[in-house]
């Protein structure tokens, strides 16, 4: 019993030896990764929001572009609209011009026709 306390203790004493020896190692190792998994994860998060800006972006364009395709459906549909209001004008004032003038002569017709009664009269 006295010789399995002795392995023990030796087996305790090897192991303080090695530890002692090479705690900056055995503390490096442990801690090394837990800060390179912290500094990786700040660069993996900084590169998920770069991405999803650029997403948000993409989408604000894409809403953009269709935004300015509506406006533009809308002017030009506004465009047709005061075409055919201005043609449709434009016809009128022309059918008026012509009764205008077609009253005008027979106003003259009228005046002619009382000149030459008065001087047969």
């Amino acid at each position: 019993m006295e010789v399995e306390y002795l392995l023990v203790n030796n087996k305790m004493l090897k192991m303080e030896k090695f530890i002692s020896e090479n705690i900056i190692f055995i503390i490096g190792s442990l801690i090394l990764p837990a800060i390179t998994w912290f500094f990786t994860r700040r660069h993996n998060q900084a590169r998920e929001l770069q991405s999803k800006d650029k997403e948000l972006e993409n989408k604000d364009m894409d809403i953009n572009r269709q935004n300015i395709a509506l406006y533009q459906d809308l002017l030009d549909d506004l465009e047709k609209r005061y075409e055919i209001k201005l043609s449709r004008l434009y016809e009128e004032i022309k059918n008026l011009e012509d009764k205008n003038h077609a009253l005008n002569e027979e106003v003259k017709r009228l005046k002619d026709l009382i000149i030459k009664n008065q001087n047969n009269g």
